[in-house]
């Protein structure tokens, strides 16, 4: 019997030593439903300096010109996050020899093998996944590591797809002051199915990073958005599973931190090599990153859990598996999103991240 499914490699895993970018063409027939990348680094045991995620820097899938999915590590994971319930995985680790792993979907349909939307390479003059990667993100001083990258096919012929899903960074902010407002004049050509809103910074919960989200039509002729973003962040709690990692970090007798994705109600779970070891003390609430103390002659293993991924606020525009809820910006001129800056701003990058609907 034929296939109807395969996993195939798009690129070998690939040895890696310093920053760089890859570029492969995506020459094939089968239809595409998803991509993940996979960037590893061996930890010299330097204190770790950022999330795994930040290792994936950029991810872009390209038509010449037209760019089709563009999404940093972090930006895929909050995603995936928010699309399938649970959040991609991670190896998070700073001690020596100890590898630190990310991964990253880029997701092109409602869900994995989606009949009615996915990637169609034959639609595309030159369809092409550039991967920009850096192994030294999380360790400053690594110098080996690893990157590869999969995609999920379907058979071509098996489904006749209307178009894919087409997520990407859209714009960028860097607030300069609390209750400072950012005006982005978002595009009206195509569906919006939703928003992701990116608020880290270090010590900071996202709500205290930009404490408002309103969106209008037509400079306020309607308001399909306005929302105070500690309330709705608490409501899209309840709709999800709280994030878990698991790490292995070096012990310390002085405080030291080490990231994870969490960035609200953080939970550690830690334990050390003996029983007398006093395991991961840490200043309450935990905040990210995490500042631990134990017992430096002991590796800490941990499982880190909490909400609000690297920072993320999701703005969901009905159910995500009917596009007859999505936001569709047919007659409208002018679609403006504003964005109102928190206490918690100062050193804050703001990203605003869309996903819409290519259709053929």
């Amino acid at each position: 019997m034929s296939y109807k499914y395969r996993i195939a490699t798009l690129l070998p895993e690939k040895a890696l030593t310093a920053a760089g970018t890859e570029l492969i063409n995506l020459n094939l027939s089968d239809l595409i439903s998803k991509i993940q990348v996979t960037v590893k680094a061996t930890s010299v045991g330097t204190a770790t300096s950022d999330h795994p995620a930040a290792m994936i820097q950029n991810i872009q899938v390209i038509d010449g010109s037209t760019v089709l999915a563009n999404l940093s590590g972090k930006e895929a994971q909050i995603f995936s996050y928010f699309q399938n319930g649970k959040f991609p995985y991670n190896f998070v680790t700073d001690l020596s020899g100890q590898i630190a792993i990310a991964t990253a979907d880029i997701d092109f349909g409602e869900f994995l093998w989606d009949q009615k939307y996915a990637f169609d390479p034959t639609k595309y003059v030159n369809p092409q996944l550039k991967i920009t990667h850096n192994i030294k993100a999380v360790d400053a001083s690594a110098t080996t590591g690893t990157v590869e990258a999969h995609a999920y096919l379907q058979k071509a012929g098996t489904a006749v797809p209307i178009g894919h899903l087409m997520p990407r960074e859209f714009a960028t902010w860097g607030p300069t002051a609390s209750g400072s407002t950012q005006n982005i004049m978002l595009p009206v050509d195509k569906l919006i199915r939703k928003i992701a809103v990116t608020a880290w910074n270090p010590g900071q919960v996202p709500e205290a990073v930009v404490s408002h989200i309103r969106m209008d039509e037509n400079m306020d002729s309607a308001v399909p958005v306005d929302i105070d973003t500690f309330y709705w962040n608490e409501e899209m709690d309840a709709l999800l599973w709280r994030v878990n990692e698991f790490g292995i970090l070096t012990g310390s007798a002085s405080a030291r931190a080490c990231y994870f994705a969490s960035t609200k109600e953080i939970a550690v779970q830690a334990m050390q090599t003996a029983v007398t070891d006093i395991v991961c003390t840490a200043t309450i609430p935990v905040v990210e990153p995490i500042s631990h103390t134990d017992v430096a002659a002991h590796s800490v293993q941990c499982e880190v859990s909490g909400w609000r991924p690297h920072g993320g606020i999701i703005i969901p525009f009905g159910y995500a598996d009917d596009p007859a809820a999505w936001y569709d910006p047919t007659g409208v001129q002018n679609l403006r999103l504003r964005l109102t800056a928190g206490a918690g701003y100062s050193g804050a990058t703001v990203a605003v991240v869309l996903d819409q609907i290519m259709k053929y």
